[in-house]
C-alpha cells in the first residue's frame, strides 16, 4: 500500500513536471548549436517587429545584423548569454530605423566589437546622421573600426564570403531603400540579407547583378521589410529563387506585416515560408552542402516592453517608424509638435499633449495667437473649469469647444487619447475654422451606434484618419505619438488648402 502511494505521488510529480515542460516556452538554444564546430548557423531571433540576425561561424565567432528596438533589449541579451557570446566580429546595421538599430549603442558599450558596418545612407539623411554621429563617437571610444561599404564590397567571416549588393543609389524617396543588401556564401550554401529594401532597390540590385554577371540565387532569403507588400516583387523572387523564405515580424504589429500579397508571391515561388510570429526564433544550419531548419528558440510569445538602461549616448526612439517619418518630420518642420513630443514616438499620446498640438495647429492655420483667435471668436478661458489641470492649451481648447472634460470637472490630462476622441477634436477644429465637414460618408463597420459615427465621414474622405484595415476603425483604440503627429499634419495640410 505504501509503495502504491509512493508510486502515485511520483506519477503526480511526473505529470506536473511534464505539464510544466509543455507550457513553459523553450528559451534555450540546443547543445548542438552551442557546441558548434562544423557548420555556420544563422539565427533569425524572435524579437517581435524588427530584425536581429545572429551569424555563428564553425569557430564560434559571431556577427550580428541589426539589433531590434529598445523593447527587446532584455530578450536579446538573454539570447547572447545563452550562446555564451563575449564579443562580435561584425555589427552590421542595414539601415537606421529603430526596429533595426535601437540596441546598437549598448551592444558597442557592453561587448567588444571589431567592425561596425553601416549603410552610407546614414550620412545623407539628417535624422539618421544624428544617430550615426553619436554611434560613431562611441565606436571611436571603443576602438571599433567603422565601414560604409559600397556596392561590390567583399568581406569574409570564417570561411564564408559576403558580397554587398545594395544600396545602389545616393538618393531614395523611401529611406528603407538605403538598406544594406548582402549575400552570404558558405561553400555551396547561400543566404540573402535584405534589410527593409523595397521593390525600387530590388530592381537596382537585379540591374547591378545582371551587369556584373552575379548570380542572385540563394538557398535562404531573409524577406525584406518584415514581409511588407512594397517588397519581395515577382521579379526579385524570380532572380533569387529561394528554397526557404524567412520573415522576421511580430504578432499583431500595427503595419499588418507580413502583407497578404507578399505571402501569395512567396507561395507562388514555392519557397518554404518560416515566420518568427508563428515559429519563434528560426535557426538555419549551413553545412556547406545542406540546409537544415532547426527547432525554434525562444517561443513566439508577445515581447514584453522593457525600458533598458542604455548608455547616455543617444535615445534612438527619436526616430519615428518608417511609415510615419515623412509626416512626422513635416509636422516638426511646420512647428506643430512641441519639443518634448519629439521623441519616444511609439508611446501613447495623452489628452494634454494632444490639446497642445491642436492649439499649435489653430495658431498656424489662423495666423493668430491663441489669445487673438479666442478674442475673434468671442470666448474666454474659464480657469476653474477643470480641477485636475491649469494647462493653458487645455483651457483654451476647452473654451474653443474642441475638447471636453470627462465629468466631475475632470479633464484627465494624462489619460491616453482614443481614436474616436482624435476624430472628434479634428472635426470640431475644422468647424471652428469654418470648414464644412457635413454630407460625407465612411465605410467603417465597427462604429455603428458609437458616438463618433457622425464625426467620421469627412475625415475618412480626406484620409486624415485612416482605418486599421478591412474597414475597421477601432474607435476606442489608443494612438501613439507618431500616429497622432501624422494625423495632425494631415489635418494641417487639408485645413490649410
Amino acid at each position: 500500500m505504501k509503495n502504491k502511494k509512493i508510486l502515485k505521488k511520483f506519477i503526480s510529480l511526473f505529470v506536473i513536471a511534464a505539464m510544466a515542460l509543455i507550457f513553459i516556452p523553450v528559451l534555450f538554444v540546443n547543445a548542438e548549436v552551442k557546441n558548434n564546430n562544423d557548420a555556420f548557423y544563422v539565427h533569425i531571433i524572435d524579437i517581435g517587429e524588427g530584425d536581429a540576425i545572429l551569424i555563428q561561424s564553425p569557430d564560434n565567432e559571431f556577427a550580428l545584423i541589426d539589433t531590434g528596438n529598445y523593447k527587446i533589449h532584455k530578450r536579446l541579451y538573454e539570447y547572447f548569454d545563452d550562446m555564451n557570446i563575449t564579443k562580435f566580429k561584425y555589427l552590421i546595421l542595414t539601415h537606421h530605423h529603430p526596429d533595426h538599430v535601437d540596441i546598437a549603442p549598448p551592444i558597442i558599450s557592453d561587448y567588444p566589437v571589431e567592425t561596425l558596418m553601416m549603410s552610407y545612407g546614414v550620412l545623407s539623411i539628417n535624422y539618421f546622421s544624428a544617430f550615426a554621429t553619436k554611434l560613431i563617437e562611441r565606436a571611436a571610444e571603443k576602438n571599433v573600426e567603422v565601414i560604409y561599404p559600397d556596392v561590390g564590397y567583399e568581406f569574409t567571416f570564417g570561411d564564408a564570403k559576403f558580397l554587398v549588393l545594395g544600396p545602389n543609389s545616393g538618393e531614395y524617396r523611401d529611406p528603407n531603400d538605403f538598406s544594406l543588401v548582402i549575400k552570404m556564401t558558405y561553400k555551396n550554401n547561400t543566404v540573402m540579407f535584405t534589410g527593409d529594401m523595397t521593390e525600387v532597390s530590388e530592381n537596382e540590385v537585379i540591374e547591378y547583378a545582371d551587369k556584373n554577371n552575379i548570380d542572385l540565387k540563394c538557398d535562404v532569403l531573409k524577406v525584406a521589410h518584415h514581409g511588407d507588400n512594397t517588397s519581395t516583387s515577382e521579379a526579385w523572387l524570380a532572380k533569387v529563387n529561394p528554397g526557404y523564405a524567412v520573415i522576421s515580424t511580430g504578432t499583431e504589429n500595427v503595419e499588418g506585416h507580413p502583407g497578404e500579397s507578399t505571402i501569395k508571391r512567396l507561395e507562388a515561388s514555392k519557397a518554404k515560408i518560416y515566420r518568427t510570429d508563428e515559429h519563434g526564433s528560426i535557426i538555419v544550419k549551413l553545412t556547406g552542402s545542406d540546409i537544415e531548419i532547426l527547432d525554434k528558440m525562444p517561443s513566439n510569445e508577445p515581447v514584453e516592453p522593457v525600458e533598458p538602461e542604455l548608455p547616455e549616448i543617444i535615445s534612438v526612439s527619436v526616430i519615428p517608424s518608417s511609415w510615419a517619418e515623412e509626416e512626422v518630420y513635416a509636422a516638426i518642420k511646420t512647428d506643430l509638435v512641441p519639443e518634448e513630443l519629439q521623441k519616444n514616438y511609439q508611446k501613447y499620446i495623452t489628452r494634454i499633449e494632444t490639446a497642445q498640438m491642436f492649439i499649435n495647429l489653430i495658431e498656424k492655420i489662423s495666423g493668430q495667437s491663441v489669445d487673438g483667435f479666442m478674442k475673434i471668436k468671442g470666448v474666454t478661458i474659464n480657469a476653474s473649469v477643470f480641477t485636475d489641470t491649469s494647462d493653458k492649451a487645455v483651457l483654451a481648447a476647452n473654451a474653443l469647444g474642441i475638447v471636453n472634460g470627462v465629468g466631475n470637472k475632470k479633464f484627465a490630462p494624462d489619460d491616453f487619447l482614443t481614436r474616436a476622441q482624435a476624430a472628434a477634436i479634428i472635426n470640431r477644429t475644422a468647424h471652428l475654422l469654418e470648414i464644412n465637414t457635413d454630407g460625407y460618408s465612411h465605410i467603417f463597420v465597427d462604429v455603428s451606434g458609437h458616438w463618433v459615427d457622425a464625426e467620421l465621414g469627412w475625415l475618412a474622405q480626406t484620409e486624415i484618419i485612416r482605418g486599421m484595415g478591412e474597414n475597421i476603425f477601432d474607435p476606442d483604440g489608443n494612438l501613439t505619438r507618431e500616429q497622432a503627429i501624422a494625423i495632425i499634419y494631415r489635418a494641417f495640410a487639408s485645413l490649410s488648402q
